[in-house]
């Protein structure tokens, strides 16, 4: 997947879910101003839960209007992935009239961690040997994915389901010289 510019993590995460791009599903950084409204998008406020910013259809709406359950762990931080992971298993074996079956579930790892250490970072490197009494983002979200296909195959349905894992955005490491160019 090729990330839309701004290359920053809401506009990416709401063109994954809409199928378009930042101009039209209107969220075109992570924080925002209106002058219009007066009123600022971060995503540590309320102003962002306001309808008005968010442009275009997510996927899971689109689903619920065909009739299809859908369910959305999208939100970070407000319950951990790993619980995440064990609510959709849980999820799956409710009966077939209650049961979702498009699920989307965002994970700010390693994304979190890479803005923190940088992408080069030896903590964010997975390693074959790497000492596992260590926290490492990579392989913390390895381990859930794991859970989630451990999970899927005592269900015996790890080969009907179709999942996607994608990243918001890409990192590069930046030379700490700073150019300025004049006129």
């Amino acid at each position: 997947m090729r990330p839309v510019y701004p290359s920053k993590t809401f506009p990416n995460l709401y063109t994954l879910v809409t199928g378009l791009y930042p101009e039209s599903h209107g969220i075109v950084g992570n924080t925002m101003h209106d002058p219009v409204f007066n009123a600022t998008f971060t995503l540590r406020t309320k102003e962002k839960l306001n309808h008005r910013w968010w442009g275009g259809q997510p996927i899971w709406i689109t689903a619920e209007e065909q009739g299809v359950k859908a369910a959305s762990f999208f939100w970070p931080w407000v319950i951990p992935l790993e619980r995440r992971i064990l609510t959709i298993l849980h999820w799956l074996h409710l009966p077939d009239d209650e049961r979702p079956y498009v699920f989307a579930v965002h994970s700010e790892q390693p994304d979190t961690f890479g803005h923190r250490l940088g992408p080069l970072s030896s903590e964010l490197t997975p390693r074959l040997l790497y000492p596992p009494q260590l926290d490492n983002p990579l392989r913390e979200i390895d381990n859930v994915i794991g859970q989630l296909m451990n999970g899927l195959k005592q269900m015996n349905l790890h080969r009907c389901v179709n999942i996607i894992i994608v990243g918001d955005h890409g990192t590069s490491d930046e030379p700490s010289t700073q150019h300025t160019y004049g006129c």
